[in-house]
């Protein structure tokens, strides 16, 4: 089949993850999803075995190019506080372009996709708290007593505690405010008294 904008998988697959970013998954028909595409659902059906697998590998894709944007932050971090410092304002930006539905209709209706991208998302958070937290005790920003593997796990458990509208309602803890107050716990914990001081020379995190 030629490839033109309308059937390249990557360009059907980022505009699938932006409409269920926007309404959600339920809301959205697989009738709707081949109209704004400009496209027949049997098109489309040439893509995607059904709608489970069209959400499995739209979300495989964005989560494919999350994790490419922070390892470029952490590749171009001038020190571990720098990395922290984007990798915070990054997930801001992220949280501000996913509506709660979109987590909603993921944990009731397709909690299988929901659980694959929980265990992988926490394995590689994991391992950049881990290297994160070694590379700042190298450069003497963290304190050196850390236990970066017990730590590092600490940061995945808490992270997607955000997420939960029983302990975190957006009505009352917008998602903003959860990330900065999130990072700000985490390296208050973990800074030595030279990354203190380059903490607040640096202003990260706009605290």
């Amino acid at each position: 089949m030629t490839t033109t904008p309308d059937t390249d998988l990557h360009h059907i697959l980022d505009f699938l993850t932006t409409q269920f970013m926007t309404y959600g998954i339920k809301s959205v028909s697989m009738d709707d999803l081949a109209t704004k595409l400009g496209m027949s659902k049997k098109t489309l059906y040439q893509h995607f075995n059904n709608k489970q697998d069209l959400v499995s590998q739209s979300l495989s894709r964005h989560v494919k190019l999350e994790e490419e944007v922070i390892e470029e932050i952490s590749r171009t971090a001038t020190d571990a506080i720098d990395e922290m410092a984007q990798i915070a304002e990054h997930t801001v930006i992220h949280f501000r372009q996913i509506k709660p539905i979109l987590i909603h209709d993921l944990q009731k209706y397709y909690r299988d996709i929901w659980q694959s991208v929980v265990i992988h998302q926490s394995q590689f958070i994991k391992t950049k708290i881990e290297t994160n937290i070694n590379r700042g005790i190298s450069e003497g920003y963290y304190r050196s007593e850390l236990n970066s593997d017990i730590v590092s796990k600490l940061y995945v458990a808490k992270s997607f505690s955000l997420v939960d509208e029983n302990l975190f309602s957006l009505v009352n803890y917008p998602r903003e405010l959860l990330v900065r107050q999130h990072i700000l716990y985490h390296l208050n914990g973990i800074l030595s008294d030279k990354g203190r001081k380059h903490l607040t020379d640096f202003n990260a995190l706009n605290i």
